[in-house]
């Protein structure tokens, strides 16, 4: 790139900053659908989702960005195992005090932000004597 540049112009090239979003909720799934193996399952889809490109290398990389926590609801809803959700926060992880806020809206704090899926996410079960 250098090459191409004017004279005067200097070219710095460093990684992306990666922040991460962890989700927190309960589940009831349909009747039939065990709890272990589907809530595996719905973690494989957020992970995928939120980090397309980890999967499939040709995905392209999107810097900066929004992630709404109204999005990843819709998302686990519409899995056709998911009867209901319940108590779901959304975490913007930058490794900060701020880490543990449930947040609405998950904004990029540069612009050579990636978000990127949390390793897990917390996903448990809706008991018994708690309403839909």
């Amino acid at each position: 790139m250098r090459k191409l540049a004017p004279m005067h112009i200097g070219i710095q090239a460093r990684n992306p900053r990666y922040e991460g979003i962890r989700l927190d909720f309960k589940v009831r799934f349909h009747a039939g659908f065990e709890f272990n193996f589907y809530s595996r399952e719905l973690r494989r889809k957020l992970v995928e989702h939120l980090s397309p490109w980890a999967r499939d290398p040709g995905e392209g990389l999107s810097f900066g960005g929004v992630v709404y926590k109204s999005a990843l609801l819709d998302l686990v809803e519409d899995d056709e195992t998911v009867d209901y959700v319940t108590d779901f926060r959304m975490y913007h992880l930058r490794g900060g005090p701020d880490d543990t806020v449930d947040v609405n809206e998950a904004r990029a704090t540069t612009p050579d932000a990636i978000f990127v899926s949390d390793a897990t996410h917390d996903i448990a079960p809706v008991t018994e004597d708690e309403p839909p």
